[in-house]
């Protein structure tokens, strides 16, 4: 249960702070961004003392060494569920409402068609300049 807690910590603390602190949207990136920087340092330094008082020096070392990569592999199964989730979504839909969800599919190619065409003009009109 404290495991759970430490490490959800750090993720909802930068957003609560944002969303209460910021007056408009890139004020909400800037709070949330600064508040990750000092709260990841503060939760993993708590979790790494834990671990040092409970199993030793040369467990906090390890402990310590694993959480960039545990964080990182934690950041890409986050992503993947959103995925995941965002697909059986769109499954559910295309079992309840087959034809409105064929419709939205055909959309969303159409958007992105659009998308790459006006892409493909402007980098054609300024040759590639951003000037």
């Amino acid at each position: 249960m404290y495991g759970a807690l430490v490490n959800w910590l750090p993720y909802y603390l930068p957003r609560t702070l944002a969303r209460r602190m910021a007056k408009k949207e890139t004020d909400y990136a800037t709070t949330r961004l600064l508040a990750s920087v000092v709260a990841f340092p503060v939760f993993w330094g708590l979790e790494i003392a834990i671990v040092w008082r409970l199993a030793g020096v040369a467990w906090a070392a390890a402990f310590a060494v694993s959480l960039p990569l545990s964080g990182s592999i934690a950041y890409r199964y986050l992503a993947g569920a959103g995925r995941l989730s965002r697909r059986l979504r769109l499954a559910a839909l295309l079992l309840a409402r087959h034809q409105d969800a064929r419709q939205l599919v055909a959309e969303r190619r159409a958007i992105i068609a659009e998308l790459e065409r006006a892409k493909t003009d402007y980098l054609a009109a300024t040759k590639g300049s951003s000037f």
